[in-house]
């Protein structure tokens, strides 16, 4: 009976020879662990970035809610926002978690 070392060495060996077109990310992932590259798999947590705490200008609103730069500046234009905006000139600060809870409020909103 094999032991889980020389199992392991036998996967190992076997992976060496494959060519690298034919080998699944698993596969490759597993190979480069093996031989101490260091590449993780990487993680299936909370892959979500964190929310920043204000966006600036129509571009920010746009990337905030997942909408083009015209939607965007008419959802700013509706009033829907004007609790979450601080305007002066042309300077646009929005509070993006003020502006998501009053954009969920909103029917007819699709804001997760």
């Amino acid at each position: 009976m094999k032991t889980k070392n020389e199992a392991q060495a036998n996967n190992t060996k076997s992976l060496m020879e494959m060519p690298l077109v034919l080998m699944t990310g698993a596969q490759f992932l597993e190979l480069n662990s093996m031989t101490g590259q260091g590449v993780e798999p990487p993680s299936k947590g909370n892959s979500a970035t964190p929310l920043p705490k204000y966006v600036y200008g129509i571009k920010g609103i746009a990337q905030l809610l997942g909408c083009s730069e015209p939607t965007a500046n008419r959802i700013k234009k509706s009033g829907i926002l004007d609790e979450a905006i601080s305007q002066y000139n042309r300077t646009i600060v929005v509070d993006a978690e003020k502006a998501l809870e009053l954009m969920k409020g909103k029917k007819g909103t699709n804001v997760e």
